[in-house]
């Protein structure tokens, strides 16, 4: 996935992944897009990554100083409702968070998972954000005529 990777770790009780490569620090979000990685130029080597009930970060020491850089907590938490609390608190999660390729393909997970599930209202929603207008049209008929 990373190559000259210094420092890969998973982000504690999550399913997001850190791995540092020369001077870069990158983030998968969604480990199922592995090119969906979100990354920051950085100077020196990542020490750790900490992580409190409101916030995560990743520390980088460049020789002097320790840096800080914080990671989307919401992205981080889609995960997590996925794993423990279901289909309809990632919906929740996602709504609040602004298209981007990382937020693109955690609606692509979801609208999989949606399927596989038979969670035709999950589904048609994942496929409105993304702007699968066929897709969401075609579960909402189908939704009309399960709700009939």
């Amino acid at each position: 996935m990373l190559n000259y990777c210094k420092f890969i770790n998973w982000v504690p009780n999550s399913d997001v992944v850190v791995a540092q490569n020369r001077s870069n620090l990158c983030v998968w979000y969604s480990i199922e897009e592995p090119d969906k990685v979100t990354m920051y130029q950085i100077k020196g080597d990542v020490e750790s990554i900490q992580r409190t009930e409101n916030q995560t970060e990743v520390l980088v020491d460049d020789g002097n100083n320790t840096i800080s850089y914080k990671l989307d907590e919401g992205l981080i938490e889609f995960g997590a409702a996925l794993e423990y609390r279901g289909l309809d608190a990632a919906v929740d999660i996602l709504e609040h968070l602004d298209l981007t390729p990382e937020t693109e393909a955690n609606w692509k997970t979801l609208a999989k998972l949606a399927m596989e599930e038979n969670n035709l209202y999950v589904a048609e929603r994942c496929y409105a954000s993304l702007g699968d207008v066929a897709k969401a049209d075609y579960l909402r008929k189908l939704n009309k005529l399960v709700a009939t």
